[in-house]
């Protein structure tokens, strides 16, 4: 009878034992698996990337003119940034190191705070580089990111310039003359026109003035009361100024509650390509996230 009890709590301090061990090692195996899956969602810094992930983020780069600039000693640029994560690892970059390089002379990006792209995501960063002369935009330098072992583009944007420079020829093409037997007639009658002109000339002159040089000084409910709509408003049906630029130069207590919304809330938007992304009040776009 003792025996029997004997081999029964000998078989029961077996099992519990047995049971301890299997647990344990499935409360190891389920801490190894949580750290494995936690390290695959960490961001890792572009320049610790391998070569061979690194060649798999792709970066474009879109050249707009600069017309609030002083262009008087020749024309000046925006850069935009489009970056999209082919790698198989999420990763970061610090906005403020990008850096345009070109004969010693250097623009740095003008954002600030971190980028983060899961695998397979696109974001735009808006007016990455800004106040960029011509001359650093004509090739024989990089865009690097942090320093010169991450050469992530060339700053050969030629082509882009050209498209301005076309426009801006375009815009200030003369048109030929008349043939030589209707300059006699155009001379006789340009005398009287002339006449005519200055009269209508300085009613227009100063009608124009009126029309574009509105008090922007005035509250936003005076304004309203004098001109029947806001600063903003005023800007762009009047001034020709898109929403965007209209709502960036007028005072935010000059601007009405839709503008105000409208100025700093995220908007979505689609691009060419089809694709959906987001723009913050602070100029970035973040695509929505993509397969690979």
């Amino acid at each position: 009878m003792l025996k029997n009890v004997v081999k029964g709590l000998s078989v029961l301090l077996l099992g519990m034992v047995l049971t301890g061990c299997s647990s344990s090692k499935n409360d190891k195996s389920s801490a190894s698996s949580s750290n494995v899956s936690a390290k695959k969602s960490e961001a890792t810094y572009y320049q610790d990337l391998s070569r061979v992930e690194q060649k798999k983020v792709k970066f474009s780069f879109k050249v707009d003119q600069d017309e609030t600039q002083d262009n008087s000693k020749g024309s000046m640029f925006l850069v935009s940034m489009k970056v999209k994560n082919n790698s198989k690892q999420n990763i970061k970059f610090n906005k403020s190191k990008f850096v345009l390089l070109s004969d010693n002379k250097k623009v740095v990006s003008n954002k600030k705070g971190i980028l983060k792209l899961k695998v397979g995501q696109k974001v735009e960063l808006n007016e990455l580089f800004t106040g960029v002369p011509e001359e650093l935009l004509n090739g024989g330098g990089n865009i690097i990111y942090l320093n010169q072992n991450n050469k992530i583009a060339s700053n050969n944007f030629k082509k882009q310039l050209d498209k301005f420079q076309s426009e801006e020829n375009s815009s200030t093409e003369i048109q030929p003359q008349n043939s030589s037997s209707n300059v006699s007639s155009s001379q006789e009658s340009s005398e009287v026109k002339q006449s005519q002109k200055s009269g209508q000339g300085q009613a227009s002159s100063a009608q124009s003035n009126n029309f574009n040089e509105a008090d922007f000084s005035l509250s936003l409910t005076d304004f309203i009361n004098k001109y029947g709509m806001s600063p903003a408003a005023y800007r762009m049906e009047k001034m020709g100024m898109s929403e965007e630029e209209a709502l960036k130069v007028t005072p935010d207590d000059k601007e009405s509650s839709g503008e105000l919304q409208n100025e700093h809330s995220p908007q979505q938007f689609t691009d060419e390509d089809g694709d959906t992304y987001t723009k913050y009040p602070d100029g970035s776009i973040e695509y929505n996230d993509e397969d690979e």
